[in-house]
């Protein structure tokens, strides 16, 4: 019975071990990954195009190290609208402010029907979109090192309007004037639309 006890501790003793083994490398995995803190700047409103997937912070926690982004874009559906990959650049420790051109060359890819708009208006169509870009390890592009998100990016493209009455650079003499002006093209819902303003004394 005392050995049958002896044996049992011996194999408690092991797996605990092991366990404490598993533990220690699973949570320093997750520190090393997690070096790497990455903030998606949004597009101006109602804006969107392929370059707004490249402006990002990085906040390295750790030594010097090569990378690579990879930035997506789905529509308001889930569908795939283009994804892209930048060159190899190095982020030091602490925060690096990226702009595109200092990423080229960047592969990219899209789904043909955004392909031809995008390529003839620089934007892509009115509507909801997600953009998400993702911080890699150069040597390693399967390793995360960080990850961030803009869902529900709209994006209005509109003619604006223009003013009716009064007239532009008419003089106006009434103590409470009426503006008119022609709606926006192409019309869209009036709960995504609003209109500033602005009277000045001259």
């Amino acid at each position: 019975m005392d050995a049958l006890k002896f044996h049992r501790l011996r194999i408690r003793n092991t797996l605990s071990g092991i366990l404490f083994v598993v533990v220690i490398t699973v949570s320093f995995n997750s520190i090393v990954r997690s070096q790497v803190q990455i903030v998606l700047n949004s597009p101006p409103p109602n804006k969107m195009n392929l370059s707004a997937l490249w402006h990002v912070t990085l906040i390295n926690s750790g030594a010097p190290r090569p990378v690579v982004l990879y930035g997506i874009a789905h529509d308001g559906n889930g569908n795939f609208v283009a994804d892209g990959l930048t060159s190899t650049f190095t982020i030091s420790k602490g925060v690096t402010v990226v702009s595109p051109p200092e990423l080229e060359p960047i592969t990219y890819n899209s789904d043909p029907g955004y392909d031809n708009i995008v390529r003839r208006t620089g934007t892509v169509p009115s509507g909801k979109y997600t953009i998400c870009v993702y911080v890699l390890d150069a040597k390693n592009t399967k390793d995360t090192l960080g990850r961030d998100c803009i869902n529900n990016q709209v994006v209005l493209n509109v003619t604006p309007p223009q003013l009716i009455h009064p007239e532009n650079n008419v003089v106006v003499t009434e103590n409470l004037p009426l503006f008119t002006w022609t709606p926006i093209s192409p019309l869209v819902p009036v709960t995504d639309v609003s209109y500033a303003l602005r009277i000045v004394e001259v």
